[in-house]
């Protein structure tokens, strides 16, 4: 792909994505949120080399992984996602990985049952994808509503990302259990709004075995 205009390239990126991308094409999205119900909003941020190695992971897992470390921040919300916004930055002698990258987005936002509202396309040094989630919730959960001697649950077992990078930081090989669970997290929706329901107070998503400085303001 490499020659092709920025137009090109998003156009090329439409065609892949299909019925998941809607109204791209005007200067912003337009959002209807639920009546009665709050619109919740997170961005986050993976570079290569940072957030995820392309010797650990494909293009595509690294992408799914990044935009669903994104949606998990609505599901620590209990919120139900409306879209997403999806900025990428591709040094321009690696565009041929674009769709690959494309498809890991896809994938994630196919997984979450959500769709593509827009995005920006630009060259950067390094392989890179800002998302930017947006869900509605009647009563958003903060992490301010738990308090001493509340009950604690998870969901998922703990761990399996991290053993994955202890193993893969000493060059060794992952079985099959193991890459699943590092290259193919799940954003834990469905669950948290369960929990919501069913009188959770407060809830977290928990980055096990992704890079320490993730964070939020």
């Amino acid at each position: 792909m490499t020659g092709m205009s920025e137009f090109e390239l998003i156009a090329a990126m439409r065609d892949r994505w299909g019925s998941l991308a809607i109204d791209i094409g005007d200067d912003a999205a337009v959002l209807r949120v639920p009546r009665g119900e709050s619109l919740v909003a997170s961005t986050d941020s993976a570079l290569e080399g940072i957030h995820f190695r392309l010797d650990w992971l494909t293009t595509r897992e690294g992408a799914y992984r990044a935009v669903t470390a994104a949606l998990s921040d609505l599901a620590a919300m209990a919120a139900s996602p409306i879209g997403v916004l999806l900025a990428m930055q591709l040094p321009p002698a690696r565009a041929d990985v674009l769709l690959d990258f494309a498809d890991g987005a896809a994938d994630a936002v196919r997984a979450a049952g959500t769709v593509i509202l827009g995005g920006n396309l630009s060259a950067g040094d390094a392989i890179g994808i800002t998302t930017t989630v947006l869900g509605a919730a009647f009563a958003p959960l903060r992490r301010a509503g738990a308090q001493a001697g509340d009950t604690l649950y998870v969901t998922g077992a703990l761990g399996g990302p991290s053993a994955a990078v202890r193993a893969l930081s000493g060059g060794g090989t992952l079985p099959d259990f193991l890459r699943s669970r590092f290259a193919g997290p799940s954003a834990r929706i469905a669950e948290a709004r369960w929990l919501s329901l069913a009188g959770a107070t407060a809830a977290i998503d928990i980055s096990d075995g992704v890079a320490a400085d993730r964070g939020h303001l």
